[in-house]
């Protein structure tokens, strides 16, 4: 990072602006309502347990290398299992999916944990992942952020010095974890590193 980017980093609030009423969290998730945005099913697997939720907050960060940020609740459930097996899937929805999307938002009356997974057509991926069949695109692995912590995979080991100074800077701790999966049933093999930042 140059030092202009990191002065724009580092910027602080007009004292002006700042003092101006702030919008209440209901103003908010209605004009968020109203921004077209696509709808994925972020999923892990631990051991015999799986999980996974219905995020709109995923977005790509780069094209090369080829990077996503998907940012996850730290209380849900899915969170602790990527956490734990150091795998996720995002799974980009199509139209005609909008009963998996509700399963997974928790919107449909009694249908909680394992349960959702009786919404759509699955298959277990080598990670662990499930995978969702019939979606417009699904990305094995993604970099991955909650409130504290960031998950981060490379498929291609580009030149992360940059990012890992930057995260230094900002008080993360840095982890890292080896990921080898062979190909499976239509599935591209990878090979990366997941890099896990925790900061508390």
């Amino acid at each position: 990072m140059n030092q202009q980017i990191n002065q724009k980093l580092d910027w602080k609030p007009n004292a002006k602006l700042a003092a101006l009423p702030t919008i209440t969290a209901d103003d908010h998730r209605y004009g968020m309502r109203h921004f077209a945005i696509g709808v994925t099913i972020i999923t892990a697997r631990d051991g015999d347990a799986k999980a996974g939720l219905t995020a709109t907050a995923v977005c790509s960060v780069t094209a090369d290398p080829p990077r996503l940020v998907v940012f996850v609740n730290k209380n849900v459930v899915a969170c602790d299992m990527i956490m734990k097996s150091g795998a996720l899937c995002v799974n980009v929805l199509s139209g005609e999916q909008e009963d998996v999307a509700k399963a997974f938002a928790g919107m449909i009356k009694d249908v909680h944990g394992d349960a959702r997974f009786q919404y759509g057509v699955w298959q277990e991926l080598v990670s662990g992942a499930p995978a969702l069949e019939g979606t417009l695109a699904s990305f094995i692995q993604a970099h991955a952020a909650s409130r504290s912590e960031i998950w981060v995979v490379d498929p291609n080991r580009g030149n992360r010095a940059a990012f890992h100074k930057q995260m230094a800077r900002l008080g993360f701790a840095r982890h890292e974890q080896v990921l080898d999966q062979p190909a499976h049933e239509g599935i591209a093999a990878y090979k990366g590193r997941m890099l896990t930042y925790t900061r508390s």
